[in-house]
């Protein structure tokens, strides 16, 4: 017989005749337990895949078997478990559940889900203290099935797993829908006329002659109308020379090649200029309104002007308050000299009058020729 190899928490082990023989329904049944009892819960946990007979709840178990005393002393819950938990190692607890309780209709109405816990238990020193518990695995029963509580590192890497596969997949389909080009923008193909367009080419198919395929490639439909037209320069306006068709088609690689170019150009030479957009656009194509109202915008920009010129005529009046104040002053004029008076000056000296020097001859008025002075006392 081949070993099951499915992981333990991906199996589900439940033994509806077992739980059958310990209601006491069948000839050799010597017990009778209600449905799922938590006395008999130990014994049908113990044919379960989860079950490790080399714990304490396997060796009891095996040793009742062979006496009759212990076989009925196995099957009440609380000295069973007492008698487990009086030694340390690992061992099988309920941990908490309720039994299942029926309606008059005989349909069930709560209970019967339990909570068992693989642990490993060290007993504290006497004469206190709470025994060290190392939950090891858990495991839970509804009805009559039993089920593997997975670790909590195996739900968060299936859950990361799972999430990272779903965007993977969703960017893959994404990637491949809208296409760009610099006369139209964001373009995205449109199910809506593919599918109208098979309709009506599946019903003119029953009534004409199939014709042969195209061979020119079907571009999706866009989703605005290009603003300019293939051949004219959106710089200048004036026309572009076309050599054939293709050219004139605004998809074509040549032309995207050189409105791309041209737009690149003109973004680095006016990347620095100031733009402001004083009604802007809210919504998403097709549903598009503005912020404000027109006379909102009209207001806000001439209260804008306003007080550009306020802040203009203030740095002027500031301007020429401080070129008065740094302005030298005017030197002040003296007033004109009376006759008479002598002006001082700063750096000029003070003209003395002459004096009559003894030693000096006078200078005679008539002949011009020194005189003599009289001799003292004589003629």
């Amino acid at each position: 017989m081949a070993q099951d190899e499915t992981p333990l928490d991906e199996r589900v082990y439940s033994e509806h005749m077992q739980n059958v023989w310990y209601m006491g329904m069948l000839e050799n049944s010597e017990f009778h337990f209600p449905f799922m009892s938590e006395n008999m819960l130990h014994h049908y946990f113990a044919g379960s895949p989860f079950m490790d007979w080399t714990t304490k709840n396997g060796l009891e178990i095996k040793q009742c078997q062979q006496d009759p005393y212990g076989w009925h002393f196995s099957h009440n819950r609380k000295d069973f478990e007492a008698q487990i938990a009086s030694r340390n190692g690992t061992e099988y607890m309920i941990a908490e559940g309720a039994q299942m309780e029926f309606d008059a209709e005989g349909r069930p109405s709560k209970g019967g889900v339990y909570v068992i816990r693989k642990q490993d238990r060290r007993k504290a020193a006497p004469p206190a203290g709470k025994d060290a518990l190392e939950t090891l695995a858990t495991y839970y029963v509804i009805g009559e099935n039993v089920y593997q509580a997975p670790s909590v590192a195996d739900v968060l890497g299936t859950r990361l797993l799972s999430a990272s596969t779903a965007l993977n997949k969703c960017f893959s389909t994404a990637s491949t829908l809208p296409s760009w080009s610099p006369t139209t923008g964001h373009t995205y193909p449109t199910t809506t006329s593919t599918t109208s367009a098979a309709t009506a080419g599946a019903t003119a198919g029953a009534t004409k002659p199939p014709t042969a395929p195209s061979t020119a490639p079907s571009s999706p439909s866009r989703s605005r109308e290009p603003s300019l037209s293939a051949s004219t320069d959106p710089r200048s306006g004036s026309s572009l020379p076309t050599t054939n068709s293709s050219s004139a088609n605004p998809s074509s690689t040549a032309l995207t090649s050189r409105l791309l170019r041209d737009s690149l150009a003109q973004s680095l030479t006016y990347a620095d200029d100031p733009f402001t957009d004083e009604n802007p656009l809210l919504g998403e194509p097709g549903n598009l309104t503005f912020t404000s109202s027109t006379a909102a915008a009209k207001k806000r920009r001439a209260d804008a002007a306003r007080a550009k010129e306020e802040a203009l005529a203030a740095a002027a009046a500031a301007a020429v308050t401080v070129k008065t104040e740094s302005k030298p002053s005017t030197p002040a004029v003296s007033p004109p000299a009376s006759p008479g008076k002598v002006v001082k000056r700063g750096k000029e000296k003070r003209r003395r009058k002459s004096r009559h020097n003894a030693q000096s001859p006078p200078m005679s008025p008539v002949g011009g020729t020194p005189g003599t002075s009289p001799a003292p006392g004589g003629v």
